[in-house]
């Protein structure tokens, strides 16, 4: 089944970036290994989920699949990546917005020379 991705990448992390707000794809461990497998896939360090989100304030919400196949529970250089993209397609509000992470919702701002400010909280 063809499914739409986007290849990115931010400091010496690489991404493949799944809409699923738009498109319908089954993600489970079997299918986040082999996307991120290098030679048989297409390759990443991670694999970042879009979603609709669960609540009101958060534009989206996101999963983070490691290469492995195991889940993780934050990535603020996934985190960066996601935003840029939001911001790339016009659906940021041109300010601070809220996304929805595995643990908690992620402050981030879309900066007008590109780079993305992350409050990811505290450790």
């Amino acid at each position: 089944m063809p499914v739409e991705f986007h290849k990115m990448h931010g400091a010496g992390n690489d991404f493949v970036l799944l809409d699923l707000r738009r498109q319908e794809f089954e993600v489970n461990d079997g299918v986040a290994k082999s996307l991120a497998d290098r030679h048989t896939g297409i390759g990443c360090d991670q694999l970042l989920v879009l979603r609709e989100s669960t609540r009101e304030d958060c534009l989206v919400r996101f999963e983070v699949w490691n290469a492995d196949g195991s889940t993780a529970e934050q990535c603020g250089n996934g985190v960066r990546c996601i935003s840029l993209y939001l911001a790339t397609a016009g659906e940021t509000p041109g300010g601070p917005f809220f996304i929805e992470g595995p643990v908690n919702h992620i402050g981030v701002e879309v900066l007008a020379d590109g780079q993305v400010r992350v409050d990811m909280g505290l450790p």
